[in-house]
């Protein structure tokens, strides 16, 4: 029997499940362990971390390196890259030192760097011969990736499900509005850590679901279970609150003065570790959020209702678009890795102008770049892995 290309992560004869949210759930194991970080993938990013890391020390032989993100906490897609923030008594002009110090031992091209001047500067670097590239930032520490590793503790389905559905936002395309991107804050959607606390805050409110580990169907519906809940969620006049208890908080009774969660046209979700924050204060764009999630369990549940249960079609693939091969062979890796695109129609997400408001990104200033701004015309695989670099800045100021 024939491998299903559309679906590498199981072959056909795994997909004779009639049961098919029990198929959808033994799919979405599947795709955990087929996306899990190759040798090579590792390799090069423990190397890159490596050299710069002793380029640092020489430098500054009193420097703190930490890596964080999803390197340590391991919430990786394949063409996930290192976050490092080194913590040094230097000036700002540290990290432009830093990429002088690169250039002239060779270690990397002038190509291969970008310095992004913002409230938190990001030095970018991407190693062509590695094939990964690294986001290294100065005296800013972040708690998110502490918190995080220990809600991936004490919720074990928050790893899978966040690559599934990171993976799956990263596919949608909005014929409303192409050049917004799901899980991008620069384009006034998610940050990771924004879809992380999602995750959890839906957790604590389903616990039931999150406990019944004996279910044969207990991916499915956790991962339809959020789809439904955040498709109409009222993001416009509620905040979430993780601390203490799951539970929710009108906007109106908010202090003004707190860090725009009271803002009604944002998502709003208070930090856990800073009182007052709103980790998704860039995420403003609440009709196309709302719509992504709307249209993936749509996708889901009409594929659940398209399947003959005798025939094994996969249902995962739905939302989960990857380059076609069959299951005997390894998937891509690193950046040979390519995110499908999922194209949503303009009558399931309307175009709805969004005003702009004073918020984390306004303060936020990109030195343009003609050679970035020229590949916008790429295909979307490639696009997304350039604006990234920029969108990582954003992401950056919505963990601290």
């Amino acid at each position: 029997m024939k491998d299903t290309a559309d679906a590498p992560w199981l072959r056909t004869s795994e997909l004779n499940i009639p049961d098919l949210r029990e198929r959808l759930s033994t799919e979405i194991e599947a795709f955990d362990s087929y996306i899990k970080p190759t040798r090579r993938e590792q390799k090069n990013r423990d190397r890159l971390l490596e050299i710069i890391s002793l380029c640092i020390s020489d430098m500054w032989p009193g420097a703190v390196i930490e890596p964080f993100g999803s390197y340590v906490t391991g919430l990786l897609l394949p063409g996930s890259d290192v976050d490092m923030n080194i913590s040094v008594s230097q000036p700002k002009a540290a990290l432009k030192t830093l990429s002088k110090r690169l250039r002239a031992e060779r270690l990397f091209r002038y190509e291969e760097m970008m310095l992004i001047q913002a409230k938190v500067p990001v030095l970018t670097i991407e190693d062509w011969r590695l094939q990964t590239s690294i986001d290294i930032t100065l005296n800013n520490e972040s708690s998110s990736s502490q918190r995080t590793e220990r809600w991936l503790q004490e919720y074990p389905p928050l790893r899978i499900l966040f690559l599934i559905l990171k993976h799956a936002l990263s596919s949608l395309v909005l014929d409303a509005l192409p050049t917004f991107q799901v899980m991008s804050a620069k384009t006034n959607g998610l940050a990771s850590y924004s879809l992380i606390c999602l995750l959890v805050f839906y957790f604590q409110q389903y616990k039931y679901l999150v406990n019944d580990t004996s279910s044969k169907t207990y991916y499915a519906d956790l991962l339809l279970g959020f789809l439904t809940f955040y498709a109409k969620f009222d993001f416009e006049n509620m905040c979430i609150v993780l601390k203490d208890g799951a539970k929710l908080i009108p906007k109106s009774q908010l202090d003004k003065s707190a860090e725009n969660c009271s803002y009604l046209d944002k998502i709003s979700i208070e930090d856990p570790d800073r009182p007052g924050i709103n980790v998704a204060r860039s995420s403003n764009r609440i009709d196309y959020i709302r719509g992504a999630f709307s249209y993936l369990e749509t996708l889901l549940r009409r594929r659940i209702n398209a399947i003959d249960p005798r025939n094994p079609e996969s249902v995962l693939s739905a939302i989960i678009k990857v380059r076609p091969h069959h299951a005997r062979d390894p998937r891509p890796s690193g950046r040979s890795y390519r995110i499908g695109i999922i194209e949503v129609p303009s009558e399931i997400v309307p175009f709805t102008p969004v005003m702009p408001t004073l918020s984390a990104t306004s303060e936020i200033s990109v030195t343009p770049s003609k050679s970035k701004n020229k590949k916008r015309k790429r295909p979307r695989g490639e696009t997304q892995e350039r604006e990234r670099k920029s969108a990582k800045l954003t992401n950056e100021s919505e963990e601290q």
